[in-house]
């Protein structure tokens, strides 16, 4: 079972990387950085899709409907309703995504650690076992003190990519949504 790891980039596309600003904070004013970022942003998607850099899962979050809450349109589909198909890799709002997609979910280190190590640890998830993968979650949440909103999608992302079924990546997610911090 793979572990989630970052791309391996060629050098202009180390390059391209190293122009983009993902948020704040910006050493230019704001409009400059987002023009700059999302220039070398659609070069270098460009440059990962024409090569098949990005690894299947990361794309399918991208284009699955299923993996899309609240609608039965892709992230992909959305952007082609709202920016047009010539729009998609080059509007700010996609730059979130080229993140994932070359960096894989955003957690730390060792709880993707502790997660992939569990996953691999089980014959199969199942109904019986992901609820330690919710365990484990829900933990990680609260001792690294993650947005709940925004950890529930990076642990959805991690399960995915570490094999486990759609149906159980889903129910890892809604149970750490449901997390209280203090």
């Amino acid at each position: 079972m793979p572990r989630p790891e970052k791309l391996d980039l060629l050098p202009q596309e180390q390059a391209l990387l190293e122009q983009i600003v993902f948020g704040p904070p910006f050493d230019a004013p704001r409009e400059e950085n987002i023009r700059r970022s999302c220039d070398a942003a659609a070069k270098l998607a460009a440059s990962l899709i024409s090569r098949k850099a990005i690894p299947e899962v990361r794309l399918r979050w991208f284009n699955d409907p299923d993996l899309q809450l609240g609608t039965k349109m892709s992230r992909k589909q959305i952007f082609i309703k709202n920016a047009g198909v010539d729009g998609v890799l080059n509007h700010p709002h996609f730059l979130p995504y080229l993140k994932y997609f070359i960096f894989g979910p955003d957690l730390p280190a060792d709880v993707i650690d502790q997660f992939c190590a569990k996953v691999e640890s089980l014959p199969f998830v199942s109904g019986s076992s992901y609820g330690e993968l919710i365990d484990i979650a829900r933990a990680a949440t609260r001792r690294h003190r993650l947005s709940p909103h925004s950890a529930c999608e990076e642990f959805w992302k991690l399960a995915l990519e570490c094999g486990v079924d759609d149906m159980y990546a889903r129910g890892i997610r809604d149970a750490v949504r449901k997390v209280r911090t203090r």
